[in-house]
């Protein structure tokens, strides 16, 4: 949850001229695996998040590979919840 926070952090506040709190519903979603665009015989496990702030509602979703060797975060998905 805490590499969640910082990356939604990061995404709101880059940049910005004012800071916007951030925070994370608490839990997680352990999501349906996606194939890795680099090696279709290789899933990626995806852990989701909800976060708020003042600038809405968010979905943050954490895309992790697992092997023998290595538990790595090699992605990073974040959506805002809203109708355009």
């Amino acid at each position: 949850m805490p590499r969640a926070l910082r990356l939604l952090d990061f995404h709101l506040n880059s940049g910005e001229a004012t800071h916007v709190d951030v925070s994370l519903t608490p839990g997680y979603t352990l999501a349906k695996p996606v194939i890795n665009p680099a090696n279709p015989a290789q899933k990626l496990d995806v852990l989701e998040f909800n976060g708020q702030s003042g600038k809405g509602d968010f979905r943050i979703r954490l895309l992790y590979i697992q092997n023998a060797k290595v538990c790595a975060m090699v992605g990073q998905e974040i959506i805002n919840w809203a109708s355009y």
